[in-house]
């Protein structure tokens, strides 16, 4: 039951985001759209994978995983404007991608859960979150919420980033004792569905709220 609400705040997030596109298709964002459709989409391949193929899909949410590390990049690059602030979201993305690389000799891409690339992944995109908000304090131009849409898509993707990032270190310690800890796991497990639910009701709001999305502007 917890499960499917879940994955159904993600599909009307994706229905909207659909919806809603004209307020965004013409800017840097545009490439928002396939993130909201690649949630519910993973999710529903990774259910359909455990139950025809085989139970561990890690293959699935890996895949994932890559994919949205590099389309979201690509979004926070195309809406920062300090060259030096640029540079650095290129230096986190090739980090994410190195560290990525280095952990496949470790885990297999298909069947592990690629540990070591999950916290980079996490720490980079904080990072890369955290740039494009001093980028847009920097700025001399007033932000109008109501015409920022990018800016509560970015809060939103932050948002779950920050409460995650604290789930995954304690997941981790949970795996590497012994014996216990499924309570905590499960705990773990609950607070990570509310992050994803809280994230896209903020996705919902925003592309219901806001009007059409200006252009950047320094």
């Amino acid at each position: 039951m917890y499960y499917n609400i879940i994955l159904s705040i993600e599909i009307l997030a994706a229905i909207c985001g659909v919806i809603f596109f004209k307020k965004y298709g013409q800017t840097p964002l545009w490439p928002w759209v396939i993130l909201l459709i690649m949630a519910p989409t993973a999710e529903l391949i990774g259910i359909w994978y455990s139950n025809n193929i085989t139970y561990n899909n890690h293959v699935v949410f890996n895949t994932y995983s890559f994919l949205y590390t590099l389309i979201l990049f690509k979004i926070i690059y195309d809406h920062i404007l300090g060259k030096s602030r640029k540079r650095l979201i290129v230096i986190l993305l090739i980090i994410n991608i190195v560290t990525l690389l280095i952990n496949c000799f470790y885990d297999d891409f298909v069947t592990g859960f690629l540990t070591i690339h999950r916290g980079v992944h996490i720490t980079t995109l904080i990072l890369s979150l955290a740039i494009y908000l001093v980028d847009i304090l920097k700025r001399d131009s007033v932000i109008s919420l109501k015409q920022n849409l990018p800016l509560i898509a970015f809060s939103g993707h932050l948002l779950f980033q920050v409460i995650y990032l604290p789930i995954f270190i304690t997941f981790e310690y949970i795996v590497s004792l012994e014996s216990g800890g499924d309570l905590i796991y499960t705990v773990l497990h609950n607070v990570q569905g509310v992050a994803i639910i809280m994230m896209n009701v903020l996705f919902i709001f925003g592309l219901i709220w806001t009007k059409k999305t200006k252009a950047l502007s320094v």
